[in-house]
């Protein structure tokens, strides 16, 4: 099986976690969390870095989501 275990780079996303455009303007709707966002995890390879991330942002993501439904 090929692939990457450890990709760099991802989505640039406001402080609600909204995918931002090329402009920096949030794509209403579209939320990343975890390894899609970029910059996110720098300490590639710690055990539980990313999913600490993935869990955290994406609960707040979740709530933000939710509260314009």
């Amino acid at each position: 099986m090929v692939g990457i275990n450890f990709p760099a780079g991802g989505f640039r996303v406001s402080a609600d976690m909204e995918v931002l455009d090329v402009f920096g303007d949030p794509i209403a709707g579209l939320f990343a969390v975890g390894d899609c966002v970029g910059g996110v995890s720098p300490a590639i390879g710690l055990g539980g870095v990313k999913i600490t991330a993935a869990l955290t942002l994406g609960r707040h993501a979740g709530q933000i989501a939710a509260s314009r439904g």
